[in-house]
């Protein structure tokens, strides 16, 4: 699970035993809008304009336990939801044939 507190940061937390445990944290103070878990090691996330990567580090000891910040891409339009998808029109015709070709049989 990933939390993101407003005013402060960002935290990766894990559900066990039925108690929350914090796994990672940024340093930085964002005001996140929406995130998106792409494995559990990076994350996409969207702050006001900017879309920015987050990392976490596998082998990090308890006190190095900080989410990494990567690159930062300005948009120049507020995120409020970042949604799964594909930039290329191959994927779209493939699955187009897919449904076509599903529908036939």
């Amino acid at each position: 699970m990933f939390v993101a507190d407003l005013l402060n940061c960002a935290l990766l937390l894990a559900f066990r035993d039925g108690f929350f445990r914090e796994v990672a944290s940024s340093l930085n103070p964002n005001w996140l809008t929406s995130v998106l878990l792409m494995n559990e090691n990076l994350f996409l996330t969207a702050q006001g304009m900017e879309l920015s990567l987050l990392s976490r580090q596998i082998e990090a000891t308890d006190e190095a336990r900080e989410l990494l910040s990567g690159p930062s891409f300005f948009l120049g339009q507020f995120v409020n939801q970042i949604r799964k998808g594909s930039l290329s029109s191959l994927s779209a015709i493939s699955s187009e044939l897919a449904l076509s070709s599903a529908s036939l049989t």
